[in-house]
């Protein structure tokens, strides 16, 4: 009876302060960890937008060679077939998106693409005024007239709507404002087009 009464005692488990504290330690280290593998999580996708654009780019180039035109945005198809100058026309990993500074909403899976071929094509100021307010030149969305300095160097953009899922019209974004911030993750070209932020405030 006595070896029975010690063998009892050995094998006592837990009390619930003891539980309780347990719990408490492993809630802290989650609250401590999580903010950080939402992060990576973040950069992780924005390094993938990057170098998926940059693809997109080299495809839009290639097809630029032996066409001598870039495809129609309707068209994007054509990059991959019957000539395979990308594998598969990626989505954009921020979308679905929500209504942006315009209530625009890019509702579907692949990047916004602006595609125009010729400057004095239907569409074209728009496709200028987006690379102007992502560079920080007068342009007809905010303070306006366009700034014509590119005026038929810029022939193209692909747009993911960034962290925020917003359609922000070519705003650019800045990690420094917070990784989950305004603006979106755009590449002009031909090649990659782009400028120091210029005169204008950020929108």
């Amino acid at each position: 009876m006595v070896g029975l009464a010690k063998l009892r005692k050995r094998t006592k488990g837990f009390t619930l302060i003891e539980l309780l504290i347990v719990i408490a330690i492993i809630l802290i280290l989650i609250a401590i960890a999580l903010p950080n593998f939402l992060e990576s999580q973040m950069r992780a996708k924005i390094a993938r937008v990057m170098s998926e654009q940059r693809s997109f780019s080299i495809a839009m180039e290639s097809y630029f060679q032996d066409f001598r035109e870039y495809p129609p945005d309707q068209n994007l198809f054509k990059l991959t077939s019957p000539i395979q100058y990308m594998a598969a026309i990626t989505p954009d990993p921020f979308c679905p998106a929500v209504p942006g500074r315009y209530n625009f909403i890019h509702q579907y899976d692949p990047y916004y693409f602006i595609v125009i071929r010729d400057p004095k094509q239907s569409g074209y100021e728009n496709l200028l005024s987006d690379f102007n307010i992502y560079t920080g030149y007068p342009n007809n969305w905010t303070i306006g007239p366009n700034d014509k300095s590119y005026w038929g160097r810029v022939l193209y953009q692909i747009r993911s709507v960034g962290p925020n899922k917003s359609n922000e019209y070519g705003s650019r974004y800045s990690p420094t404002n917070g990784t989950k911030s305004n603006g979106d993750l755009n590449w002009f070209g031909p090649f990659k087009v782009d400028r120091p932020y210029g005169p204008l405030p950020a929108p």
